[in-house]
C-alpha cells in the first residue's frame, strides 16, 4: 500500500469538500454542538468523518477516527488513526493552519507508540504537508514548492530555544503551573496553532520544544509522533519517560515534552524536578487565579 498516496488522497479530498462548505456558508464561528463544549466534536468534525469513512470503504484497514466509533475488517491489512481536522476551532473562525493529521501501524493490537511507522500531517490552509519514508521525516513547503528531507538537530541549551505553549480550552492554569520554569529559561515562546501541525513544525525546526500539562491532549494530538521521531527527535511523558515503548491508548489523555533534540532532555528535567520540590512557586502562581463557583 503507497501510504503517502492514499494520505494526499484523503486529504485532497476532504479539503475540496471543506473549502466548498466555506465559500457556500463562510466563516460562521465555532459550529459545536454544545457551545460551552469547544474541545468537543464539531459540525466539521461530522463531515470529515462521513467523507473519509467513504473514501476509506474499499480498504482493507481498520479506522480510527477521533470522536467516531472504531471501524474494523477481519482482513485489515493495516491500521488508520485520524484526526479529520485538527483545529477545528481554527478552522471555524478562519485562523490558523488546521490540518489532517493521520499515523498508520501494521501491528496488531495492544499497540505501542513505536508500532506507528508511518504519520501524515497537511495544512488545509498552508498547503504544506509533512510525512515520514524509510525511517526519514519529509517537509513539503508549499510556499517554496520544494519537499525538504528533515535533518535531526536542534537546541540543546534551554537558553537557545524557541518553544510552544499550549493554554487553550480553559487549560492555561494546569500549563503554566506545569511549564512556568522552563518558559521562564527559553528564549522564545509561541503557540501557533494545534497540536498536528505544531508537532510537525517542532519536527522541522521551526521550535525547539512543546510542553503540554493540561491534561487535555488526547492520543489523537500525538499522531505526528513517527514525525518527531524520524526528524531525530522524541517526546516524553512528564516524568521524562520516552513515550515510545509505553502502550497507546485511544481513549487515554497525555500530557507529554516533545523534543527536536534529545539532548535538551537533560536540561529540562533537572529544572522541572527543582520547581516540583518547592512548592512555593506554585503556590505564588495559583494566589492570582481567580475561583469561580
Amino acid at each position: 500500500m503507497d501510504y503517502l498516496r492514499l494520505s494526499k488522497k484523503l486529504g485532497k479530498t476532504l479539503k475540496t469538500f471543506l473549502i466548498a462548505q466555506l465559500r457556500e456558508n463562510g466563516f460562521r464561528g465555532v459550529q459545536a454542538k454544545n457551545a460551552a463544549d469547544t474541545k468537543g466534536t464539531h459540525l466539521v468534525d461530522r463531515q470529515a468523518f462521513g467523507i473519509l469513512s467513504d473514501l476509506l470503504k474499499d480498504t482493507s484497514c481498520n479506522i480510527f477516527m477521533e470522536g467516531f466509533p472504531a471501524q474494523t475488517k477481519v482482513d485489515a491489512e493495516f491500521s488508520i488513526f485520524l484526526d479529520p481536522m485538527d483545529g477545528s476551532i481554527n478552522w471555524d473562525k478562519g485562523v490558523g493552519d488546521p490540518c489532517l493529521a493521520l499515523a498508520i501501524t501494521e501491528k496488531n493490537p495492544p499497540w505501542k507508540f513505536e508500532d506507528l511507522t508511518f504519520a501524515y500531517v497537511e495544512g488545509f490552509r498552508s498547503g504544506d504537508y509533512y510525512y515520514t519514508k524509510a525511517a526519514q521525516s519529509i517537509y513539503y513547503s508549499n510556499l517554496l514548492q520544494k519537499e525538504f528531507a528533515i535533518a535531526a538537530g536542534g537546541a540543546s541549551l534551554l537558553s537557545e530555544c524557541y518553544a510552544y505553549l499550549k493554554t487553550g480550552y480553559s487549560g492555561a492554569e494546569r500549563q503554566l503551573i506545569g511549564s512556568y520554569p522552563l518558559m521562564l529559561l527559553c528564549r522564545d515562546i509561541r503557540a501557533f496553532d494545534n497540536s498536528g501541525t505544531e508537532l510537525a513544525q517542532l519536527a522541522r525546526g521551526s521550535a525547539d520544544f512543546m510542553m503540554e500539562a493540561r491534561q487535555l491532549s488526547d492520543f489523537y494530538n500525538l499522531l505526528a509522533y513517527p514525525l518527531v521521531k524520524y526528524a531525530g527527535g522524541d517526546i516524553y511523558n512528564l516524568e521524562g519517560e520516552s513515550i515510545a515503548g509505553l502502550p497507546l491508548d485511544i481513549d487515554k489523555q497525555y500530557d507529554f515534552i516533545a523534543v527536536k533534540n534529545p539532548d535538551l532532555m537533560m536540561e529540562i528535567m533537572p529544572v522541572l524536578e527543582k520547581f516540583r520540590k518547592d512548592k512555593t512557586h506554585e503556590q505564588s502562581l495559583t494566589t492570582f487565579v481567580v475561583k469561580t463557583p
